[in-house]
């Protein structure tokens, strides 16, 4: 055939027109229109081609390649469903076409059917074992049901059809990761690297692996490598930041931070982590980090508020409106259960806006607290605004404010007449539109921290929050100095908050008791270099690396378990620790706590207060060593303290969930009154 010879001597459209008009005189047109359409959809050409399938149909409508080839021409031109028809008449004639089964998976991948693709690429893998694309296929389809046995296997069954696949060895490790085999994953991406040393996916992969693992020396060096192979891909920068944060490298996070913001600076999401880190730098005032917070609502949130008409009812029944991402085993989840359990459902009526794509245990149990539960995760900001508007609600409580997944810029458009901040952030949300933020007199003491707020304070009577014991939580243990002889100091917190001045103050104190010792518990301390980084600050204190014991994070219960290793828990400075806090008393281990100048520096005073315990609050470096040398320097007496520390958490406002709730009632009202009062 003389368009045969043009087509392979690369006169493509010339074999083309000669083609055609074989199409057009020959007896068997059938056969040139098949051929025909072949050339077409090689060139790309795939209208045309499909036309050229419908003729070849026409006349044979029993022919399996014809149906085959139009359905990959109507898949390529996004006509996946008229594809898929054409695949499966193709498998009514020949039922082991591993072409069509092949193309028919691909069709349903489109289609967003990943049960009915998997079916397809299964048939496909097993017609042809080699053929490692639909091993691939597969796979993919099988992660994407959930199903990650499966897609590992697939993977695997790839790689051993083609071992220097390299996709088979990252997909592999992303459902390995996906299952929780971080380290098995990690061999994965390795070897994908040797294969392609510059595969960005798998470096990503590799960093993210590390990360979860809590080897963070190697994430950061692998999201720096990935920087440095893709300029053009900022996003690095920000999750770079994310993990030096993780590790207590605040300035370098910030460095990071802000080479994200200058290539992304519509990023709000970005710049509110930012803000979150202004928090921890020891070089921003708190003047500064609250100009910081305005110049957030100037660019992201300004000029976008909606008005609305004043309500004339102050004594109605209220629609209270919460939005959280944090309604989960989350720090936000054991002081918002009781406020939640205890509302009066009479005076309030209660929505639950829940920002979140894992639930869990806590989620159900959060849920059934509420009167109205709305799944906003995925949801746009506007999506978002109008479900509010549409609830009516009357006070929208945001218990996130900068920290992540957080809905800013919901509260910014003012979806509700009366707005207020709580929980979830230590200081102000710089939000024009964001009213009230509440707090307490420990936290924020009269006259002193006014003039770093947006918001207007409005302080609760006796408590920041009421406190839920976990449920699992064991019983007090007793202090283990008695029986040592001395007393063994505790920390559990996040590396981000252990810096210089707080190891300074904690070498001091193991100092001045030299038997004593120091039991670090911190998410990251898995990694080798975060305890060498404190132990060799420590070692400088003359504290001997015998006297320090790292804990890595890990179960709940293995964490509760972990105070019956101390006598004395030491709160981190300047920022404060405050569910840590609440988890120490708890389960009978007195906290030593340093109140600073703001809310965030506050926070274990608060709890301390709350309990009568102001005895335990230092107002200065130098006084947090004191106090916490007296205490370990008197086991006796300490355990005296210890003994009823749980009992006395109980009979305190810190677990009144009932009294609490008024409180926080009484408060909204206020808020709701002024807001329904007519305007002069």
């Amino acid at each position: 055939m003389l368009g045969l010879v043009l087509w392979q001597s690369g006169r493509k459209e010339l074999a083309v027109e000669s083609v055609g008009k074989a199409a057009r005189v020959e007896p068997r047109k059938w056969e040139f229109q098949l051929a025909l359409g072949q050339m077409l959809s090689s060139l790309g050409r795939r209208e045309e081609a499909i036309g050229a399938y419908r003729l070849v149909l026409s006349e044979r409508e029993d022919l399996v390649d014809a149906w085959i080839n139009l359905g990959a021409a109507l898949r390529a031109t996004g006509k996946a469903a008229e594809g898929a028809a054409s695949l499966e008449k193709a498998l009514k004639i020949r039922a082991d076409s591993f072409e069509a089964w092949f193309n028919l998976g691909n069709a349903r991948a489109e289609l967003k059917l990943p049960q009915a693709a998997a079916e397809a690429f299964a048939r496909a893998a097993r017609l042809r074992p080699t053929f490692a694309d639909a091993w691939i296929n597969l796979g993919a389809a099988k992660l994407q049901l959930g199903e990650l046995a499966g897609a590992i296997e697939a993977f695997d069954r790839a790689k051993e059809a083609q071992p220097r696949m390299v996709g088979a060895w990252i997909n592999g490790g992303i459902a390995l990761r996906a299952a929780k085999k971080d380290q098995k994953a990690v061999e994965y991406f390795r070897r994908a690297l040797e294969l392609d040393p510059n595969h960005a996916v798998a470096i990503d992969q590799l960093g993210a692996a590390y990360r979860r693992m809590g080897e963070y020396e190697a994430s950061i060096a692998a999201y720096r490598r990935l920087i440095a192979l893709r300029p053009d891909s900022p996003k690095s920068l920000l999750i770079l930041s994310s993990i030096l944060q993780d590790v207590g490298k605040v300035s370098e996070s910030l460095v990071a931070c802000d080479q994200y913001l200058s290539e992304c600076p519509e990023d709000a999401d970005g710049a509110s982590f930012r803000l979150c880190l202004l928090h921890l730098h020891p070089d921003y005032s708190q003047e500064q980090i609250f100009n910081e917070h305005l110049e957030w609502d100037r660019r992201y949130g300004g000029g976008r508020a909606a008005e609305h008409q004043s309500p004339r009812d102050p004594d109605r029944r209220l629609r209270i409106g919460y939005v959280s991402p944090d309604f989960r085993l989350h720090s936000v989840s054991f002081f918002i259960e009781e406020l939640l359990a205890h509302h009066d459902a009479k005076q309030f009526e209660i929505y639950c806006y829940s920002d979140m794509a894992h639930p869990d245990e806590v989620t159900q149990r959060i849920k059934t607290l509420s009167h109205h539960w709305r799944d906003i995760a995925g949801r746009d900001v506007a999506g978002v605004e109008a479900l509010i508007r549409e609830d009516g609600i009357d006070i929208l409580v945001d218990l996130a404010g900068h920290t992540a997944d957080n809905r800013l810029l919901v509260f910014a458009r003012k979806p509700a007449p009366v707005q207020v901040t709580y929980l979830g952030y230590p200081g102000t949300t710089g939000l024009a539109a964001m009213d009230f933020r509440l707090t307490d007199a420990w936290c924020d003491p009269v006259g002193k921290t006014e003039q770093f707020h947006r918001e207007r304070l409005v302080r609760l009577p006796k408590a920041l929050a009421c406190y839920r014991a976990w449920e699992n939580s064991p019983e007090p243990m007793g202090l283990p100095g008695l029986g040592k002889g001395q007393a063994t100091f505790g920390c559990f917190t996040v590396l981000r908050k252990v810096g210089p001045e707080l190891l300074q103050s904690w070498g001091e104190i193991l100092a001045r008791l030299p038997g004593s010792r120091l039991v670090l518990k911190a998410e990251g301390l898995g990694d080798a270099a975060a305890r060498e980084r404190i132990g060799e600050a420590l070692r400088g204190m003359g504290v001997s690396a015998d006297r320090v014991t790292f804990q890595n994070a890990e179960s709940m219960e293995k964490y509760f378990a972990a105070h019956g290793e101390v006598d004395v828990v030491l709160d981190t400075f300047p920022a404060s620790g405050h569910t840590v806090v609440c988890h120490a008393l708890w389960m009978g281990v007195p906290v030593v706590s340093l109140a600073g100048q703001v809310y965030g520096q506050r926070l274990g005073s608060s709890v301390l207060n709350s309990l009568g315990l102001r005895e335990w609050v230092a107002n200065s470096p130098r006084e947090y060593v004191e106090i916490a040398v007296r205490l370990g320097g008197d086991l006796p007496g300490l355990a005296k303290l210890s003994a009823g520390l749980r009992d006395r958490m109980r009979a305190s406002p810190l677990m009144d969930g009932k009294q609490f709730a008024r409180d926080v009632e009484a408060a909204y009202r206020e808020m709701w009154r002024g807001a329904s009062a007519p305007s002069r």
